[in-house]
């Protein structure tokens, strides 16, 4: 069996082949092979991606193997690599790669996080896709209202404790984080959070520079985060250079 981890929508080919358009945290899929890919196959259940052109109609497959457990195959022009322990992994083409738990799956500009654990007679894989966990927390770093950056930084000051970069003001904002996906839930200071985000998150922080009066925009100069999870920093740093590409200034040194 396999299990979607996911943020946002997606559409899929279900074993009765037809079209399901998603909007859950988990669906679960009952039969192998898989094909993830940019279009959908009519025989097959599909995980695609239908606006990355550099993802192949069929790029890979995902098999459940009695011998290696669950395994990735790619069948693509421009390559699958995996992300071990730091450590990029370019698999042979149309060759079944055994895959572990925390490795994460990298077609093109896609990350897709697999987890995989045992439960009674099958083997589970959790798979979380980068792109729409980002895309998630872009949504509540613009947002103006309760548990957004965009509140919290109205209510702090500049240029306090988090100081300046050259000329320009900086501010710092707390948020918290789900340690599991990268997914940002809330933007505040630590007493006024709702009490399960505390109970449940892990604590981050932006450090953002203005240049105030002139554009009104912010970048992230840095962040801080505790975590053991790969998965989750790889979140956040594209999350903070897709914010700085959209919605920042470039800070001259």
């Amino acid at each position: 069996m396999l299990v979607l981890q996911i943020k946002d929508k997606f559409e899929i080919f279900d074993e009765e082949h037809s079209l399901n358009k998603v909007n859950a945290r988990t669906v679960e899929i009952k039969e192998f092979p898989v094909i993830i890919g940019r279009k959908p196959d009519e025989n097959l259940p599909t995980i695609f991606f239908p606006d990355s052109e550099r993802v192949s109609a069929k790029h890979c497959f995902l098999f459940n193997t009695d011998k290696e457990g669950i395994c990735v195959m790619d069948i693509s022009r421009n390559g699958t690599s995996i992300l071990r322990n730091k450590k990029i992994i370019y698999p042979v083409k149309n060759v079944n790669f055994p895959l572990i738990d925390g490795d994460t799956l990298i077609i093109f500009n896609i990350g897709i996080k697999v987890s995989i654990y045992d439960v009674p007679n099958k083997k589970v894989a959790v798979v979380q896709d980068i792109k729409s966990v980002v895309k998630k927390n872009l949504e509540l770093m613009v947002r103006n209202t309760e548990g957004g950056m965009y509140a919290l930084i109205g209510k702090e000051s500049m240029g306090g404790n988090a100081g300046k970069i050259g000329e320009l003001p900086c501010v710092a904002t707390n948020f918290f984080f789900d340690d599991d996906t990268g997914e940002i839930m809330y933007f505040e200071n630590p007493q006024s959070v709702p009490k399960d985000i505390l109970a449940r998150c892990k604590a981050g922080l932006f450090r953002l520079a203005t240049d105030w009066g002139k554009s009104w925009k912010y970048n992230i100069i840095s962040f801080s985060i505790i975590t053991k999870n790969d998965f989750v920093r790889t979140v956040i740093e594209k999350t903070v250079k897709e914010y700085n590409t959209r919605f920042g200034f470039k800070v001259l040194s």
